[in-house]
C-alpha cells in the first residue's frame, strides 16, 4: 500500500509549466520564475550573476526540504570547496609536483567558475519555458580567465568541444550525461526577445 506516499498538499507550483534541470537533463523537477526581488532573496549565493528568468526546483510537497534556497546553498558550498582545494595545492611548495597557478590572485578566475557553476544549475528559460544548456562562450570565458592554453588553430579552447566533452564530460568532470553538454553561440543561448531585440536594433539602423 503506497498511500502513505500520496502528498496531502499539492504543490504550489501546480500551475507552472515544469523546464528540464539541468538543461536536457530529461529531468523535468522545475519551474521557470521570473527574476524578481523575491527570487534573488532566495538565491543570495548565485541570485547576483543569474540577470535572467532561471529554471529552478520546483516546491515538491513529498521533499519539503528541497527548494531552491537549499540547492543555491549547495552549489555556494562546493564553490568553496573547489576554489580552497584548488588554492591548497597552488600554495603548497613542492619540488616533485608542478602545479600551475589559476586561481591564486586572479579573481577573474575565480568568477568565472561561479558564474557556469551557477548557470549550469539554474539554466535560462525561453520564451517557450524550456531550460537553454550552457553556452560554449561561457565555457571559453572560464578557461580563459583561468590561463589554460587555447588552440592556436582558433584562439578558442578545446575542453569546449563536443568531442572533448563528449569523452571527459563539462570541465573534464568524466560525468558523461545528456546534461553535459554546450550550446553553439546562436538563437539557442538567447531568448526569442532578445533576438527580437536584435532584429528591431537592425531595423533601426537601417537606412530605409
Amino acid at each position: 500500500d503506497l498511500a502513505y506516499l500520496r502528498p496531502k498538499s499539492r504543490s504550489s507550483d501546480v500551475a507552472s509549466t515544469v523546464c528540464e534541470l539541468p538543461a536536457r537533463s530529461e529531468r523535468y523537477s522545475g519551474v521557470c520564475r521570473d527574476n524578481n526581488d523575491d527570487l534573488q532573496a532566495e538565491m543570495p549565493f548565485c541570485g547576483s550573476v543569474i540577470t535572467y528568468r532561471p529554471c529552478v526546483p520546483a516546491h515538491q510537497p513529498l521533499w519539503p526540504d528541497w527548494d531552491l534556497s537549499v540547492k543555491d546553498e549547495q552549489i555556494s558550498s562546493l564553490f568553496k570547496n573547489i576554489v580552497e582545494t584548488r588554492l591548497a595545492k597552488e600554495l603548497n611548495e613542492s619540488t616533485e609536483v608542478y602545479v600551475k597557478v589559476r586561481f591564486m590572485s586572479n579573481p577573474s578566475c575565480i568568477n568565472a567558475l561561479k558564474n557556469v557553476l551557477c548557470w549550469y544549475n539554474f539554466p535560462k528559460c525561453d520564451d517557450a519555458n524550456a531550460s537553454l544548456p550552457l553556452c560554449r562562450s561561457s565555457c571559453n570565458a572560464y578557461y580563459k580567465a583561468c590561463n589554460y592554453e587555447s588552440n592556436d588553430t582558433d584562439g578558442l579552447f578545446d575542453e569546449c568541444r563536443d568531442d572533448h566533452v563528449g569523452s571527459k564530460g563539462l570541465f573534464n568532470t568524466q560525468t558523461l550525461t545528456s546534461d553535459m553538454t554546450l550550446a553553439d553561440d546562436t538563437a539557442v543561448c538567447a531568448s526569442t526577445e532578445a533576438i527580437v531585440d536584435e532584429m528591431i536594433e537592425l531595423k533601426a539602423d537601417t537606412p530605409s
